[in-house]
Protein backbone atom coordinates (compact mmCIF):
# COMPACT_ATOMS: atom_id res chain seq x y z
CA UNK A 1 0.00 0.00 0.00
CA UNK A 2 1.60 3.52 -0.96
CA UNK A 3 2.00 5.42 2.05
CA UNK A 4 0.98 8.69 0.50
CA UNK A 5 -2.68 7.24 0.14
CA UNK A 6 -2.80 5.79 3.51
CA UNK A 7 -4.20 9.31 5.21
CA UNK A 8 -7.00 9.33 2.81
CA UNK A 9 -8.81 5.73 2.91
CA UNK A 10 -11.74 4.99 4.77
CA UNK A 11 -11.56 4.66 8.66
CA UNK A 12 -7.98 6.78 8.58
CA UNK A 13 -7.27 10.24 10.55
CA UNK A 14 -4.21 12.09 10.00
CA UNK A 15 -2.74 13.07 13.35
CA UNK A 16 -1.91 16.68 12.43
CA UNK A 17 -5.65 17.12 11.08
CA UNK A 18 -6.49 16.48 15.03
CA UNK A 19 -4.40 19.55 16.47
CA UNK A 20 -1.05 16.91 16.99
CA UNK A 21 2.22 18.65 16.20
CA UNK A 22 5.32 16.75 15.08
CA UNK A 23 7.46 19.32 15.92
CA UNK A 24 9.79 17.51 18.55
CA UNK A 25 8.70 20.10 21.49
CA UNK A 26 4.72 19.93 21.45
CA UNK A 27 3.51 17.70 23.97
CA UNK A 28 0.66 16.06 22.13
CA UNK A 29 -0.37 14.13 24.94
CA UNK A 30 -3.97 15.64 25.24
CA UNK A 31 -4.53 16.29 21.58
CA UNK A 32 -3.51 12.49 21.30
CA UNK A 33 -5.87 11.54 24.12
CA UNK A 34 -8.84 13.34 22.12
CA UNK A 35 -7.52 11.69 18.55
CA UNK A 36 -8.12 8.05 20.30
CA UNK A 37 -11.53 9.09 21.93
CA UNK A 38 -12.60 10.45 18.68
CA UNK A 39 -11.30 7.02 16.66
CA UNK A 40 -12.82 5.07 19.70
CA UNK A 41 -16.32 7.01 19.61
CA UNK A 42 -16.30 5.77 15.82
CA UNK A 43 -15.92 2.14 17.02
CA UNK A 44 -12.21 1.84 15.65
CA UNK A 45 -9.80 2.77 12.98
CA UNK A 46 -6.40 4.32 12.33
CA UNK A 47 -4.52 7.17 13.34
CA UNK A 48 -1.67 7.84 11.01
CA UNK A 49 1.35 10.05 11.81
CA UNK A 50 3.27 11.61 8.68
CA UNK A 51 6.79 12.58 9.13
CA UNK A 52 7.94 14.05 12.27
CA UNK A 53 8.73 14.08 15.96
CA UNK A 54 5.37 14.02 18.51
CA UNK A 55 5.99 13.70 22.01
CA UNK A 56 3.80 12.77 24.35
CA UNK A 57 3.16 11.48 27.94
CA UNK A 58 1.30 8.14 28.64
CA UNK A 59 -0.41 7.31 25.63
CA UNK A 60 -3.70 5.05 26.28
CA UNK A 61 -4.84 2.96 23.30
CA UNK A 62 -8.65 1.77 22.89
CA UNK A 63 -9.84 -1.23 21.34
CA UNK A 64 -9.89 -1.51 17.31
CA UNK A 65 -7.33 1.47 16.98
CA UNK A 66 -4.13 1.26 14.85
CA UNK A 67 -1.30 3.39 15.18
CA UNK A 68 0.47 3.89 11.80
CA UNK A 69 4.21 5.67 12.18
CA UNK A 70 4.50 6.54 8.69
CA UNK A 71 8.70 6.42 7.94
CA UNK A 72 9.86 9.38 9.63
CA UNK A 73 7.60 9.72 12.80
CA UNK A 74 8.61 9.20 15.89
CA UNK A 75 6.34 8.93 18.95
CA UNK A 76 8.89 10.31 21.40
CA UNK A 77 8.24 9.59 25.17
CA UNK A 78 8.07 12.80 27.32
CA UNK A 79 11.36 13.31 29.82
CA UNK A 80 9.09 14.25 32.78
CA UNK A 81 7.77 11.90 34.96
CA UNK A 82 4.53 14.50 35.68
CA UNK A 83 3.46 14.08 31.62
CA UNK A 84 2.75 10.18 32.65
CA UNK A 85 -0.28 8.74 34.26
CA UNK A 86 0.79 4.84 34.05
CA UNK A 87 4.10 3.01 34.27
CA UNK A 88 4.74 2.77 30.71
CA UNK A 89 4.35 5.06 27.40
CA UNK A 90 2.12 3.86 25.34
CA UNK A 91 -1.07 1.63 27.14
CA UNK A 92 -3.41 -0.55 26.98
CA UNK A 93 -5.34 -2.64 28.77
CA UNK A 94 -8.76 -5.02 28.07
CA UNK A 95 -8.29 -3.60 24.37
CA UNK A 96 -8.91 -6.19 21.45
CA UNK A 97 -7.78 -5.47 18.29
CA UNK A 98 -5.10 -2.86 18.98
CA UNK A 99 -2.33 -2.39 16.08
CA UNK A 100 1.21 -0.32 15.84
CA UNK A 101 2.05 -0.51 12.33
CA UNK A 102 4.74 1.55 10.13
CA UNK A 103 8.06 1.83 9.58
CA UNK A 104 8.39 4.85 12.03
CA UNK A 105 9.70 4.20 15.64
CA UNK A 106 8.88 4.88 19.17
CA UNK A 107 11.66 6.30 21.28
CA UNK A 108 11.03 5.43 24.97
CA UNK A 109 13.37 8.95 25.54
CA UNK A 110 15.66 6.24 27.61
CA UNK A 111 18.83 8.20 28.24
CA UNK A 112 16.95 10.95 30.04
CA UNK A 113 16.01 8.69 32.99
CA UNK A 114 19.32 7.14 33.74
CA UNK A 115 22.54 9.05 35.03
CA UNK A 116 26.34 8.75 35.12
CA UNK A 117 27.80 7.82 37.96
CA UNK A 118 31.40 6.88 38.93
CA UNK A 119 31.78 4.91 35.31
CA UNK A 120 27.90 3.14 35.86
CA UNK A 121 24.71 3.91 34.33
CA UNK A 122 22.20 4.29 37.29
CA UNK A 123 18.35 4.88 37.31
CA UNK A 124 17.43 8.54 37.71
CA UNK A 125 14.66 9.94 40.43
CA UNK A 126 12.44 7.64 38.40
CA UNK A 127 11.32 6.27 35.23
CA UNK A 128 8.74 4.63 33.13
CA UNK A 129 9.18 0.76 33.65
CA UNK A 130 7.55 -0.04 30.41
CA UNK A 131 8.30 1.58 27.10
CA UNK A 132 5.09 0.24 25.38
CA UNK A 133 2.69 -2.27 27.78
CA UNK A 134 -0.85 -4.83 26.40
CA UNK A 135 -2.54 -5.91 29.64
CA UNK A 136 -5.11 -8.56 28.48
CA UNK A 137 -5.18 -7.06 24.68
CA UNK A 138 -5.94 -9.74 22.24
CA UNK A 139 -5.57 -9.62 18.53
CA UNK A 140 -2.79 -7.54 19.07
CA UNK A 141 -0.23 -6.53 16.04
CA UNK A 142 3.09 -4.88 16.29
CA UNK A 143 4.50 -4.67 12.96
CA UNK A 144 7.65 -3.11 11.28
CA UNK A 145 7.92 -0.48 14.23
CA UNK A 146 11.55 0.51 15.87
CA UNK A 147 10.90 0.33 19.14
CA UNK A 148 14.12 2.18 20.58
CA UNK A 149 15.77 4.33 23.49
CA UNK A 150 13.74 2.47 26.05
CA UNK A 151 14.08 3.74 29.71
CA UNK A 152 13.50 0.00 31.14
CA UNK A 153 11.60 -2.85 29.89
CA UNK A 154 10.78 -2.01 25.88
CA UNK A 155 7.69 -4.32 25.03
CA UNK A 156 5.59 -6.23 27.44
CA UNK A 157 2.34 -7.89 26.43
CA UNK A 158 1.15 -9.44 29.75
CA UNK A 159 -1.93 -12.15 28.93
CA UNK A 160 -2.20 -11.04 25.56
CA UNK A 161 -2.64 -12.98 21.94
Amino acid sequence: MESNSLAHLPGVLDVTTLGVVGDGATLNTQALARAIALVAGQGGGTLYFPPGDYLSGTIVLAANLTLYLETGATLRASPNRADYTQPAFIYAEDAPNVAIRGRGAINGSGTSFWKREEGRWRVGEWRPGRMVQFVRCHNLLIEDVTLTNSPAWTLHPVDCD
